[in-house]
């Protein structure tokens, strides 16, 4: 029904930790045949052609276009910043002297955007400038660029990796003042003050549950989320059941070994809009079932109950007919 790696952040919410963007020396060392960045907040000399290498086309950079949404992982494979926060690098190509906006979210990691090159006297970097943790800069570009837009993270928590959404859209958008900062850790927004409890689930057990205003908000789809941690052995096979006769159920799972895909996460395999997902454990280690709801029921809400079995089962061949509402 949809196709999507989706990641959501624990639903407990921490004391908001102190962010601090720190000016480094430029980094030594790129992955092959990339560029490097220039280091946060300090003058980025376009055209210089020193230890940083040129800032001009890199043909292995990734493109990214207005009105285009890409979605990546930052993973430790990834180049480091001095400070030790992880960063990937895409090229952006303007229209020069039109606005466009610029949008970085995430639910496992805390985003920092950084737009250097294409003539720019100093790099740009935002943390928190758009809804809750994410980071956005909105502006028109006068070169042609190529830009470069890193997808970075705060340097606490200390080497932050995950998933997370780029886009580029044409266009202004209001920029959040530091001011008015509504971050809490894990990239999620708090508008409500209330902090979801923790729920456990062991292989064998049956839980009846209920998705609420009060569980996370993913902003980039406006679905709840509520994480239940499950303690799962290496080359163990389970099967996990999300039924629900208030919303259509998705649900995923996440964890040690696990680095997203299709494998993890199921919508309709249940039958009747139920969720079903077996998988297999690839690491000794605590792992997260997030119930969710399917793409396009916004702000969905309701009872649910999961159920954990081992072994496999075969997916339903009962369609889903429930209407979004």
């Amino acid at each position: 029904m949809r196709g999507r790696i989706l990641t959501v952040a624990l639903a407990v919410v921490l004391a908001v930790v102190a962010l601090r963007l720190r000016s480094q020396k430029p980094i030594v060392t790129a992955p092959e045949g990339q560029t490097l960045p220039p280091p946060k907040n300090v003058i980025d000399v376009a055209g210089d052609s020193g230890a940083r290498g040129s800032t001009g086309t890199s043909p292995s950079l990734p493109q990214i276009r207005a009105e285009q949404t890409v979605t990546g992982s930052l993973t430790s494979t990834d180049s480091l910043y001095p400070d030790t926060t992880y960063y990937k690098a895409y090229q952006f190509t303007p229209t020069p002297g039109r606005d466009v906006t610029i949008d970085l979210s995430s639910s496992d990691f805390d985003p920092v955007l950084i737009v250097s090159g294409g003539g720019l006297a100093q790099s740009i970097v935002d943390d928190n400038g758009g809804p809750g943790c994410a980071s956005r800069i909105s502006q028109a570009f006068l070169g042609r660029g190529p830009y470069r837009v890193l997808v970075n993270t705060t340097t606490s928590p200390h080497r932050q990796t995950g998933r997370f959404t780029l886009s580029i859209k044409e266009g202004s958008q209001p920029v959040k003042d530091r001011s008015a900062n509504d971050c809490s850790p894990g990239g999620v927004s708090t508008s409500s003050a209330s902090v979801s409890t923790s729920h456990s689930i062991d292989v064998g057990q049956t839980r009846q549950g209920s998705l609420t205003r009060s569980d996370v908000l993913v902003d980039s789809d406006t679905t709840y989320a509520q994480a239940w941690t499950i303690q799962g052995r290496a080359g163990q096979t389970i099967t996990i059941d999300l039924e629900s006769d208030a919303f259509d159920a998705f649900l995923f799972l996440r964890g040690p070994g696990i680095r997203g895909g299709r494998d993890f996460q199921d919508d309709d395999s249940g039958g009747h809009c139920d969720a079903r997902l077996t998988a297999t454990f690839p690491q000794n280690g605590e792992y997260e079932i997030d119930v969710n709801t399917a793409v396009g029921e916004h702000y969905m809400i309701g009872a649910f109950t999961l159920r954990v079995t081992s072994g496999s089962k075969q997916k339903s061949v009962a369609p889903c007919h429930r209407n979004s509402q």
